[in-house]
């Protein structure tokens, strides 16, 4: 009886072990488990070096990781992602997704940001199975970007460059500088000439200033002395229109003298 009593212990024991792993396990997942939402991107560049599970971070920090890669059936230009991301995710309509790449050794991850923190949730719409989060060039692309309308603009400049220079401007701006090298000449020729017309011009000047001011000081006495006659005259006129209108009869009789007094 006693390897019967044995093998039904050492049973009982695996069984019961087992049992307590199971349990465990279930209550570490159920534990350790997050709720995730998915969302979906759409990648106008090529995600080279992006791979499935690559992880997901907003600002940095690890909320979620990629569950699908695809192309777009619409379009075959764009990428489409799905994103798993923890539902505590702070992901609103001002989020946006950006391909980037971490650290040396250059592993490609999508990095999330939001430009609001207090904007709308994200909503799915209509005709829409996922909320979509818009996305962003990525820092490689908006090189490429800057790289591309540079050189556009230096091949624009060589153009004008190559208009201006062209042989005939050439020759017309080698003659601009020969005659203005000739007159620079003259100038230094003739310095003393121009100096001696100056000098000549400023005297003109003053001689004229002077015979001005003599002339008016001539002038003014004449001029005010006539002014007190004008002032003279319009005063007699001043009388004589006050009379007519105190006597009309004045213009035919002539003024009336004053008539006299007692014992006159």
């Amino acid at each position: 009886m006693e390897p019967k009593v044995n093998y039904i212990v050492v049973g009982s024991f695996v069984v019961i072990l087992t049992a307590v792993l199971v349990i465990a396990i279930i209550w570490l997942s159920a534990n350790q488990r997050t709720d995730h939402e998915t969302y979906m991107v759409y990648m106008n560049e090529p995600v080279s070096g992006l791979s499935l599970q690559a992880p997901v971070k907003f600002n940095g920090v690890d909320v979620g990781y990629v569950s699908d890669i695809s192309l777009n059936p619409d379009n075959p230009q764009q990428v489409r992602l799905l994103l798993s991301i923890d539902e505590s995710a702070p992901i609103n309509q001002s989020t946006t997704a950006t391909l980037m790449a971490q650290g040396v050794t250059g592993i490609t991850y999508v990095g999330l940001k939001a430009e609001a923190a207090k904007a709308p949730p994200l909503k799915i719409l209509p005709g829409n199975k996922y909320p979509i989060i818009p996305s962003t060039p990525s820092l490689l692309v908006q090189l490429s970007t800057v790289l591309t309308s540079l050189a556009t603009t230096t091949q624009d400049l060589q153009q004008v460059l190559r208009g201006v220079f062209n042989p005939e401007n050439q020759r017309a701006i080698h003659d601009s500088l020969q005659s203005i090298s000739k007159i620079t000449e003259n100038f230094a020729n003739n310095s003393e000439q121009i100096t001696s017309s100056i000098n000549h011009a400023s005297q003109t000047l003053e001689q004229s200033q002077s015979v001005m001011k003599a002339i008016s000081q001539q002038m003014l006495p004449g001029i005010s002395q006539m002014v007190n006659q004008v002032n003279a005259v319009l005063g007699n006129m001043r009388q004589l229109t006050n009379s007519v209108k105190s006597n009309p009869s004045a213009l035919i009789r002539g003024q009336m003298p004053e008539p006299k007094g007692p014992g006159e």
